[in-house]
């Protein structure tokens, strides 16, 4: 993570809701103008195999892909509530997700 300059901050509840609506991202306009779909997208993720985290890295790693899966979660019941209601077969405790 410091490798890509990366932060991390706690915040309190409430205050993540705030930033997030501060922060929302815009897609440039030459960047919707050179987009296109027909080209296709090949995502080529970073070879992270060799990479060994201290187990403190690796706690802050699993809370966060757990912060991740429970802000999807909350996104998705607001989604299918909207909807009428429903489920998701990954709306489940991150725990009992099939990555957890």
């Amino acid at each position: 993570m410091l490798a890509w300059e990366w932060t991390v901050e706690k915040a309190r509840e409430g205050e993540e809701d705030k930033a997030e609506k501060k922060k929302t991202r815009k897609i440039s306009q030459s960047a919707q103008a050179t987009y296109d779909p027909s080209h296709g997208y090949s995502p080529q993720p970073v070879d992270l195999s060799g990479v060994t985290l201290s187990r403190e890295l690796q706690a802050m790693a699993e809370q966060l892909a757990e912060n991740y899966h429970n802000t999807w979660g909350r996104k998705k019941k607001q989604e299918l509530e909207a909807k009428g209601g429903g489920s998701h077969p990954l709306l489940v405790p991150a725990t009992l997700s099939p990555g957890g």
